[in-house]
């Protein structure tokens, strides 16, 4: 089963890019939003599930580097930072801003997944997912909610791109939350009084 996971989250990211890039030149902002929410709230998902148990107990004894809040938090940042105006305009325009885009939401998505699925403290990992879930909520209403287009492109375009995010970014970290908080008390079940 893990096989399946690990390899099914690769076919996602090689799938996305490739269908993205292969996609007309002038790709409206919708489609670059659904890139971002399968390579950064999607496929990390089942790529951190499908690596071997091995590899997960040897990075569950590195509590900081595998923080959930950690990787939370430099995932808010990155997300954020390529929203701004000029660094969206920079992946957009330069293959060089593209690779590092994409390559920093990957790599923040992973950690962010991974370091929920190593860590023991589950409690950290539902927060850390929790936290994410709202910033991409806010983000995403942010930008479908704005009377006015932020970026180089149609405020239509623009609008269902920001509600592709609140939609699937939202949904994604608030239903992995809401799984780890059952796994949590499950293990952990409450006294009853």
């Amino acid at each position: 089963m893990k096989a399946w996971s690990l390899w099914g989250g690769l076919f996602l990211f090689v799938a996305a890019e490739l269908f993205y890039l292969l996609g007309s030149p002038d790709q409206s902002f919708a489609s670059h939003m659904t890139l971002h929410m399968i390579v950064v709230a999607i496929a990390p998902i089942f790529v951190a599930f499908g690596i071997p148990e091995i590899i997960q107990r040897k990075a569950s004894k590195h509590n900081f580097l595998f923080s959930p809040l950690n990787a939370s938090v430099v995932e808010l940042i990155i997300v954020w930072g390529w929203h701004t105006p000029g660094a969206h305009h920079f992946a957009r325009s330069s293959i060089l801003g593209f690779i590092l885009e994409q390559g920093s939401f990957i790599l923040s998505g992973l950690w962010l997944w991974f370091s929920c699925v190593v860590t023991p403290a589950r409690g950290l990992c539902v927060l850390g997912l929790l936290l994410t879930s709202m910033h991409m909520t806010f983000l995403g209403a942010l930008i479908s909610l704005a009377s006015r287009p932020l970026y180089h492109h149609e405020l239509s375009d623009q609008q269902l791109g920001g509600g592709v995010m609140l939609v699937i970014g939202g949904l994604s970290y608030l239903t992995g939350g809401l799984w780890f908080s059952r796994r949590m008390l499950a293990a952990h079940p409450l006294e009853s009084t």
